[in-house]
């Protein structure tokens, strides 16, 4: 299949046209602007060239992830659906290799490597160190540990280097420079956590495929990567299993997490069709019903789970949560082994793919190539992929259709705020000598000084107001942490080996009497644990909602534009606009430029200290009843200090905003007495050449209110 991704080529345009013309005026306008006119155009390209930047290199590279347990069959379907089959991504057969690998284009083909920091890997060493007692998580520290050891490698060179490049000469080598690094025998596998692996193909372009560890990956480190990263992701392949389909964790992950963190798509997958077939076939008259009734059968099941969860969504008011749970209830089927195996003859079959023709054959002899290329066919998939595709060049577009005339409209705010300004100088300039000016900057003076009491008024409200908002983000710090301050028991299973002794005694047979072997048989128990990636997930949920909402609660509580604008017509309703001396617009204008300096406090959120304190103690699985209870203690204890934290650092902040207000309050006066006293230096200056100022100003009037008009 080929990959087809392209920009919008008219919004490209739009937006490179509207950063052309930002340059033309700044050039246009350039002799007749002052400092502080000059300031505010470089403070309009610096905007748009942030915009265009996170355009360019975020907005516009579609973001897929595969995601799924350990085992699912992430690698061999991207192997299938990107490189024709080729084990280019090797099989994550252990939990060590389950590293996280993006494809990207680049014209020089090369490796990016992320190795595992000093700090992770310290950890690892110690969790090595425990009793294992059937903890996966510890086994595989155990077996990383005991990897670098037989390679005979000193792992802090490579720690220490954080990331690195590897180039690759070309195509054909990728496999073996790949394998060295994240292949289940790689001499470097053990001590990298992520790969990028940058190809020559110009079909890639503007675009980042990703193969996550398992959600299930028993380090906790790489648990937490692919969390973080689904945050980035704008579409999401799920696989999943038909023998374990739907159970508790996938349904967790695909309700619970994946809608907050900014995926737009999920395309559900039976990621091993046939392996589910083999399961079912002997329940079935053929292998043909079989591959229907099993299809309905998990359709049925997606359906009813998550349409179950879409109404809840949709009657919550959450209409983007409703439309990705709803995504889910379509759910398609791979077959990755089956689809190679529809490109070979079936003498071509490896050992291993002919094992599984015969498998499916066993039940009722039915088993034919044309039935490999039914149980194989990724047509679906490939369509679904390419409708992504698709959906992104629209997704992009109505980014830019909402960017591109928001700009515009700031643009436009910032050259009438500079044409009324030059007007104003015009009008003065025309209309007055200096003996005049020096008049009207004299009856400025003196009805700013009648104002201070009014000013006063006006902060002692905004104080009002903060105290409020303080409390509002409080309250919200406090209902955040009871929300994430809680982890659920969750049900695992594990399979075990029983042995018990059978009889080989025969009663004709004297020589055979006490005779007896041993055979084994397996049983399968459950076990209720805690996920210690859970308690890490729920910190930086946390932290992300509460750094939102103390931000929207102090934005809201303060309305800083309200604010402003009491002020200002506190200010304006004062002055004697009636004064031949005195011009209203004038003073408004002075008055905007000193309030423009009021800006409301920001708050940070870390969470590493706790984070660090939770990671270093529990890891993984948490089966052990006590152990259970204190990871959950420590979680709420961890969320308790964080509130406290946020509490000392809101009140630290708006302690900051009150002495910052109290301040201006104090200097508000002679702030705006300092603006009169420049405004009408500069323009004493320009009287000194009268006409030519005059002159200069309407020149730069007709350029603004033109700029304006055009943009």
């Amino acid at each position: 299949m080929a990959i087809q991704f392209k920009a919008t080529k008219e919004e490209e345009e739009r937006l490179a046209g509207l950063g052309a013309k930002l340059h033309k005026i700044k050039k246009s306008l350039s002799p007749y602007m002052t400092p502080r006119d000059s300031e505010k155009i470089d403070n309009l390209l610096r905007a748009f060239e942030k915009k265009e930047e996170k355009f360019q290199k975020e907005d516009r590279k579609l973001t897929l992830a595969v995601i799924g347990r350990v085992k699912a069959g992430k690698s061999s379907f991207l192997n299938e659906l990107i490189f024709q089959g080729k084990d280019v991504l090797p099989h994550a057969f252990r939990p060590k290799t389950a590293t996280l690998t993006k494809i990207e284009y680049d014209e020089e083909p090369h490796l990016s490597i992320e190795y595992y920091t000093p700090k992770e890997w310290a950890e690892l060493e110690k969790l090595a160190k425990e009793d294992d007692n059937g903890r996966e998580d510890v086994e595989t520290a155990k077996e990383l540990i005991e990897d670098v050891k037989k390679s005979g490698l000193l792992p802090a060179p490579y720690l220490e280097k954080g990331m690195e490049e590897i180039p690759l000469p070309d195509e054909s080598s990728m496999e073996s420079v790949l394998n060295e690094y994240v292949g289940a025998n790689g001499k470097v596998t053990p001590l990298v956590k992520s790969v990028t692996l940058c190809i020559r193909r110009p079909e890639l372009e503007g675009m980042s495929i990703v193969d996550t560890p398992g959600t299930d990956d028993p380090i906790i480190s790489r648990t937490q990567t692919t969390k973080k990263f689904l945050a980035q992701c704008d579409v999401v392949f799920f696989l999943t299993t038909g023998t374990q389909a739907l159970d508790a964790e996938d349904v967790d992950l695909l309700k619970a997490q994946l809608p907050g963190q900014g995926v737009g798509e999920i395309i559900l997958l039976d990621s091993k069709f046939d392996d589910t077939l083999v399961d079912a076939s002997y329940d079935y008259h053929s292998l043909e019903e079989a591959y229907e009734k099993e299809k309905e059968k998990f359709t049925a099941c997606a359906e009813e789970t998550f349409g179950h969860y879409a109404d809840e969504e949709s009657e919550a008011g959450h209409m983007e949560r409703a439309a990705l749970m709803r995504s889910c209830m379509k759910p398609l089927f791979l077959s990755s082994l089956m689809h190679r195996m529809d490109r070979k003859t079936v003498d071509q079959y490896t050992e291993d793919e002919r094992y599984q023709f015969d498998l499916l054959d066993e039940a009722h002899g039915d088993m034919t190539p044309e039935m490999v290329a039914k149980i194989g066919d990724m047509a679906p998939i490939e369509k679904a992929f390419r409708n992504v595709i698709a959906h992104k060049d629209e997704k992009l577009a109505k980014s830019l259709q909402t960017m591109i005339p928001a700009f515009q409209e700031n643009i436009r705010n910032v050259l009438h705020e500079m044409a009324e300004k030059a007007h104003q100088d015009l009008i003065i300039l025309e209309n007055k000598d200096k003996n005049d000016l020096a008049k009207q900057k004299k009856a400025m003076e003196d009805q700013i000084l009648k104002v201070r009491g009014d000013v006063g008024d006006q902060f002692s409200q905004t104080l009002a107001d903060l105290e409020h908002a303080k409390i509002a983000v409080v309250g919200e710090l406090h209902s955040i942490s009871a929300k994430w301050g809680s982890l659920q028991d969750k049900t695992g299973t594990e399979e075990h080996v029983g042995h018990y002794r059978v009889s080989d005694s025969c009663l004709f047979n004297p020589l055979s009497w006490g005779r007896s072997h041993v055979e084994t048989y397996t049983y399968t128990t459950s076990y209720k644990y805690v996920d210690a990636s859970d308690a890490l997930e729920n910190l930086r949920r946390f932290a992300a909602e509460a750094q939102q909402q103390a931000d929207e609660k102090m934005e809201d509580g303060m309305d800083l534009g309200q604010m402003k604008n009491r002020l200002l017509r506190a200010i304006v309703s004062n002055l004697d606009a009636g004064s031949a001396d005195f011009n209203p617009d004038h003073m408004r204008l002075i008055v905007q430029e000193t309030l423009n300096r009021i800006e409301l406090p920001v708050f940070q959120v870390s969470i590493e200290s706790a984070a660090d304190e939770i990671a270093s103690s529990f890891t993984g699985e948490v089966r052990d009843a006590g152990d259970r209870d204190s990871l959950k203690r420590l979680l709420g204890r961890s969320l308790d200090e964080l509130v406290k934290a946020l509490i000392n650092q809101v009140s630290e902040e708006v302690q900051k905003f009150r002495s910052q207000m109290m301040d201006l309050q104090d200097s508000f006066v002679d702030t705006l007495l300092e603006g009169v006293n420049k405004e009408f230096d500069e323009i004493s200056r320009q009287m000194a050449d009268k006409e030519k100022s005059i002159e200069s100003l309407k020149a730069y009037e007709g350029l603004l209110n033109r700029f304006e008009r055009e943009i």
